[in-house]
């Protein structure tokens, strides 16, 4: 179809003129729209033509909207669980100011993986890192006075699980009753020429424990000759409250594969009625599923906040905890500020989300305490852009604060809100100090040396020389948040002592003061964080000196909390674990080796982390140095070798690692510092695509047209089978256009129009 210039300047040109006009996919192809097609739910639709099947029809014509309130939203259920990549929200005129994308594995509990607040409409798209099978566009505030409308909510990812994976595999089982060898770990153990059987009864059941919640989607029971004819799939998430996913009747045994549809951590066939005398048999019992959204919290919600500085009264610092994204904190306009909230207890941390004002920081760390005082680097920020940053980590304390470096604007530091995920953490009592570098200011004999009191045996003991001010400490090897002491006294004890404790071993800071002890055995709580803790005995109870049978320090490590839940020590079973020497006075070479310098990273990837450090002197010579990674004893590398790299680890994680040297007469230097390193994350290009073009230099009846004759360019696209165009105009010099994040198989139309209006023909473009 043409277009006339009615004022005699002939007709605007056609394809012809369009020379080497391409569309050329750049970075990426686009990716499946997992959500074309699938079941779609809304909280309200403004019309009955308005419902929520049209935002995943892939036709823009159509959309959902919303009745005209702000707490509205859509979801979709993508019909089994997938690793999600993105997501794609293409709006109508009314669009949402704040809103969430949330998942979730049941379509009831859901997890926010995404808040804007600050919606410009449009087109928006993201990255998501999440897994799941339902996912929602939560609705905060509206931006228009009518509701939410989209025309689009397209969904990237890929299938978590394919339906091999057999979950229980190995996992541990019970069973009401067995028979004989027959117990209900052999319907577990991959071999279908074991089995499980039951007692000769109809109500009898076999459970597994996953060991950890898990979405299952698929049950399937390897019958033995002696089925069950009347069960049911049961779920649990504590193996004694159950869910019924399944009730099969009239069951005829081989083997049944049940497809379903619950979120849990056991799993068990309830069986009812038997299909013979015998009892229940099973080769085997499989379970297919992913992993469960673990859902959490905002522990940080109406908790006390410190900070700083801020700007000025009403950008006080507790705005980050109130639950209300319209109000912030907001600090002075210098680089090093922080903001610290105190959550009232002990928490093992899995996460923070820290929601920006426009005023960000760049460089920044995530840390906790136990104290308020001292405190530990989980996580650190060096190329900060604002908006919002959802930072998984793992330590526990009960402080948790953003520590600022560099402002990533003019302004001070700005937030919104400052949220932090974890759960009660309870450490277990285990002694820090056992077999670890002591010292003593003095020793009665070399029988009563100062190692005797953190050997873990009662039956020995140090014991000072017969004056008042004596000391004993202990070097843990790294900074542990403290939970307590426990001083076993012999008969000669400390009438008056200090616990005081450090993290050089010089400077000292007195956490405890008993001014009138009785001996025995003293139970001291604590809240501090240190590497060094030492008893600073001020007056003698006896004429004899200070004698401790064993001195026992407890706490956990920040960085690595969970080594601690189990009650044993974190080295337990590490192999090749390095050891503190015997008593150095009954070696030759009694010096141990100076501490390695500059312990630094020198490459961190997406999988590997490179170490590198500065050779530790000694007296006689370094034959190696012990490497630590989160706690545990990694490896030992030789005394000539600087540098070390840790592969196999996961993108996005991070590691906590600390060197130490030793000698040929096993003497051990103190630890590095605790380095705390986060391997990369893959990055992951979004969709792009590029047109490109010549521009027109005749008209359609073959006269010459000047450049500055152009107007610009219109370019229209849908995708595929929709039956409207959505379109874009560009300037009259542009010979290419990109577009980004458009999930889907689109196609693409471009024609030119003059400084008068006038319009060539429209060009259908195919990909090179």
């Amino acid at each position: 179809m043409k277009s006339v210039d009615t004022r005699g300047r002939g007709f605007f040109p056609a394809l012809v003129f369009f020379l080497s006009l391409t569309l050329m996919a750049v970075s990426s192809h686009a990716s499946t729209n997992l959500a074309l097609g699938k079941e779609a739910t809304s909280s309200s639709r403004e019309t009955a033509s308005m419902d929520a099947a049209n935002a995943v029809d892939g036709n823009m014509a159509s959309r959902w909207s919303s009745s005209r309130q702000d707490n509205n939203w859509i979801a979709i259920d993508l019909g089994e669980v997938y690793t999600l990549s993105g997501v794609s929200l293409h709006w109508e005129a009314a669009f949402a100011r704040q809103y969430q994308i949330q998942v979730s594995n049941d379509g009831q509990d859901w997890t926010t993986v995404r808040t804007v607040t600050n919606g410009s409409g449009g087109l928006e798209s993201f990255s998501l890192d999440a897994t799941a099978r339902h996912i929602r566009m939560n609705g905060i505030e509206r931006a228009t006075q009518w509701g939410y409308s989209l025309w689009e909510f397209e969904v990237r990812g890929t299938p978590l699980l394919s339906s091999t994976d057999n979950i229980a595999l190995g996992k541990p089982a019970t069973g009401s009753t067995s028979q004989g060898a027959h117990v209900a770990a052999n319907a577990f153990d991959g071999d279908l020429s074991t089995r499980w059987s039951s007692s000769y009864a109809d109500n009898n059941w076999v459970a597994v424990d996953l060991g950890d919640s898990y979405h299952v989607s698929e049950v399937t029971l390897h019958w033995e000759a002696a089925y069950g004819r009347d069960y049911q799939i049961q779920i649990s998430d504590d193996g004694n409250s159950w869910t019924t996913l399944r009730t099969v009747t009239n069951g005829n045994g081989g083997v049944d594969a049940h497809n379903v549809n619950g979120t849990g951590r056991y799993v068990r066939m309830n069986g009812q009625v038997r299909g013979t005398r015998w009892g229940y048999s099973l080769w085997a019992f499989e379970v297919q599923g992913s992993p469960a959204i673990v859902n959490s919290e905002d522990i940080a919600l109406g908790k006390a906040v410190t900070a700083s500085s801020r700007e000025q009264a009403s950008r006080s610092e507790a705005l980050v905890t109130d639950g209300d994204l319209s109000t912030r904190w907001a600090s002075e306009r210098t680089d090093e500020q922080w903001i610290a909230i105190d959550l009232g207890g002990l928490y093992n941390l899995n996460g923070v989300t820290l929601h920006w004002e426009a005023a960000y920081g760049e460089a920044y760390d995530i840390q906790v305490s136990t104290d308020g005082r001292t405190w530990s680097t989980l996580h650190s920020e060096v190329n900060g852009t604002g908006g919002v940053d959802e930072i998984s980590l793992k330590g526990a304390g009960r402080y948790v604060r953003m520590n600022g470096h560099k402002r990533g604007t003019a302004w001070g530091y700005s937030l919104w809100a400052f949220e932090v995920y974890g759960e009660p953490f309870e450490p277990a009592m285990v002694n820090l100090a056992q077999e670890k570098t002591v010292r003593a200011s003095s020793t009665e004999s070399q029988q009563l040396h100062a190692r005797h009191a953190v050997d873990g045996d009662t039956s020995t003991r140090w014991a000072s020389g017969r004056s008042d001010n004596q000391w004993l400490d202990v070097d843990l090897g790294a900074v542990y948040n403290l939970t307590g002491v426990r001083l076993n006294w012999e008969a000669a004890f400390g009438k008056s002592f200090q616990v005081r404790v450090s993290n050089d071993g010089v400077n000292w800071s007195t956490v405890h003061t008993t001014v009138n002890g009785t001996g025995g055995i003293n139970n001291i709580g604590l809240n501090a964080s240190a590497r060094h803790v030492r008893m600073q005995g001020l007056e003698r109870g006896t004429q004899w000196g200070y004698s401790l049978w064993q001195m026992e320090v407890f706490g956990y490590d920040p960085l690595n909390p969970d080594n601690y839940d189990s009650g044993s020590n974190p080295n337990d079973g590490a192999p090749s674990d390095p050891t503190t020497p015997s008593d150095p006075s009954q070696d030759g070479d009694v010096t141990a080796p100076t501490v390695p310098g500059s312990f630094r990273s020198s490459n961190i990837v997406d999988n590997s982390i490179s170490l590198r450090w500065n050779a530790s002197s000694d007296d006689v010579g370094v034959t190696g140095y012990a490497i630590y990674r989160d706690g545990r004893h990694l490896t030992t590398v030789s005394g000539t070798t600087l540098t070390f790299t840790d592969s196999g680890l996961r993108a996005g994680t991070t590691y906590s690692y600390a060197i130490r040297a030793r000698d040929a007469a096993a003497n051990w230097s103190p630890f590095t510092s605790t380095l705390v390193l986060t391997t990369t994350s893959p990055t992951v290009e979004a969709p792009r695509f590029t047109l490109e073009w010549t521009p027109p230099s005749a008209r359609e009846n073959g006269t010459y047209m000047e450049l500055g004759e152009i107007g610009g360019y219109e370019i229209r696209y849908r995708l595929v089978n929709a039956t409207s165009y959505k379109t874009i105009k560009v300037g009259p010099k542009a010979t290419s256009h990109t577009f980004a994040d458009l999930s889907g198989d689109y196609q693409f139309e471009i024609a030119a129009y003059d400084t008068d209006g006038l319009y060539s023909k429209f060009v259908t473009i195919r990909t090179k």
